[in-house]
C-alpha cells in the first residue's frame, strides 16, 4: 500500500463572537435591577470604577418640572354632557388631534404604526434598548449597532436550528424601514422548500424580539404585541385594534358598544394606545 501526502484547501464560514459583544448582548436582556446589581458588583471588583452621580440640578428641575404640571382632568371634562363625543376634548386628553392619529384617508392607516427604527435609535441613544437608564451598553461594543444588526443577533442567540434560523433571516430580510414585516410568508416557504407553518413558527418567535412589535404586519398586529407584553391585551382591547378603521371614522358609539365599555374606559383605552 503506497502512502502519499495530499495538501486539501476546504473553504467554511463561522460565526466568531467577541467576548465584549457577548457581554454586551447579555446586558441587553437585563432588567433595571440586574443591571445595577451588575454595576455593583463591577464597581466592588475593580476599585478604579466609580459611579457617576446624577446631577443636583437637573434633579432639582425635574422635581419644579413634577410639581408645576396640572392636575389631571376628571373624566366628565373630556365629554360633553349628552355623550356626545367631542373631538377637541379628546385630542386634548391625548396630547395629540385625531387627525394626526387616524387621517381620513383610510389608506394611511398601516403608516401610522410605531416607527420601531427611531424607537431603536432613540433607545440606542439613551443607552440601550432596554430599561436601564444612564448606561451605555452601545459602548462596550465595537460601536452603535443598527436596528438590521441587532435583530441578526436576535436570530442568531433565538434560533439554534439551522433551518429554523434561516427562515428567521429571510423574515429578517423583508423588514421595512419602520420595522414591518413585509415579506410574503407563502413565497418565502416556497423559495426554501418548507411549508407555512414552518414559516409561521419562526415569525411567532421573531415577533418576541425587542423592540416589542419589529415582524408586525400590520398596525394592529404592531399594537397588540406591545399590548400584550403590558399585559392589556383583553377582549375590550381586542375589541378596539380590531376595529380601527372605526376610530379612524371617529365612530366612538359603536366602538363603545363593541367594546363593551363605558366612555370613560375607551377613553383609557385610546391613551394607553397612544402611550405606546
Amino acid at each position: 500500500m503506497a502512502l502519499a501526502a495530499k495538501l486539501q484547501l476546504r473553504q467554511s464560514q463561522s460565526l466568531v463572537m467577541t467576548p465584549q459583544l457577548m457581554q454586551s448582548i447579555r446586558l441587553l436582556q437585563f432588567t433595571h435591577i440586574e443591571l445595577e446589581r451588575f454595576i455593583d458588583d463591577e464597581i466592588e471588583r475593580n476599585p478604579l470604577l466609580e459611579r457617576a452621580e446624577p446631577q443636583d440640578d437637573a434633579v432639582s428641575d425635574q422635581a419644579q418640572k413634577i410639581d408645576a404640571a396640572p392636575e389631571t382632568a376628571t373624566a366628565g371634562d373630556w365629554f360633553e354632557k349628552d355623550t356626545a363625543w367631542s373631538a377637541e376634548a379628546i385630542s386634548e386628553k391625548l396630547d395629540t388631534s385625531l387627525e394626526n392619529l387616524f387621517p381620513d384617508d383610510p389608506g394611511t392607516s398601516e403608516r401610522l404604526g410605531p416607527d420601531l427604527t427611531a424607537q431603536w435609535k432613540s433607545a440606542s441613544g439613551n443607552g440601550s434598548a432596554s430599561s436601564s437608564d444612564g448606561f451605555d451598553v452601545g459602548d462596550m461594543a465595537a460601536g452603535a449597532i443598527t436596528l438590521r444588526e441587532h435583530v441578526a443577533e436576535q436570530v442568531a442567540l433565538a434560533f439554534a436550528d439551522p433551518a429554523a434560523r434561516l427562515i428567521a433571516s429571510e423574515l429578517a430580510d423583508g423588514l421595512d424601514e419602520a420595522g414591518y414585516m413585509r415579506a410574503d410568508m407563502a413565497e418565502i416557504a416556497t423559495r426554501l422548500g418548507t411549508d407555512r407553518a414552518a414559516v409561521a413558527n419562526a415569525l411567532a418567535v421573531c415577533q418576541t424580539f425587542e423592540p416589542t412589535g419589529l415582524f408586525a404586519r400590520d398596525l394592529a398586529e404592531c399594537l397588540s404585541l406591545q399590548l400584550a407584553v403590558r399585559d392589556r391585551l383583553d377582549p375590550a382591547m381586542k375589541a378596539l385594534i380590531a376595529n380601527l378603521e372605526l376610530l379612524a371614522r371617529r365612530d366612538f358609539q359603536t366602538l363603545k358598544r363593541i367594546c363593551g365599555v363605558d366612555e370613560e374606559d375607551l377613553l383609557d383605552m385610546l391613551a394607553e394606545i397612544r402611550a405606546l
